[in-house]
């Protein structure tokens, strides 16, 4: 019973693996993604918009905190 399990599990596995592409996808056209991506390599727990908005260097006024929730 287990092994069948297994095998199951393992086809599922396989077929959900097939689905994603070998590669990561194309980050867009914009310098702020790395920026961000580092922000959250950079920190120790979870983050907020308004955390990764200080952490690139922006104001911390209303547009720029939504813009960069939209990038998110």
């Amino acid at each position: 019973m287990h092994l069948e399990h297994f095998t199951i599990t393992r086809k599922t596995v396989t077929d959900l693996a097939e689905r994603f592409p070998a590669s990561p996808p194309d980050l867009p056209e914009h310098p702020d993604y790395p920026r961000i991506l580092a922000a959250f390599n950079h920190a120790t727990g979870p983050l907020r918009a308004k955390d990764v908005c200080e952490a690139l260097g922006h104001e911390l006024r209303p547009k720029n905190v939504e813009g960069t929730r939209a990038k998110l």
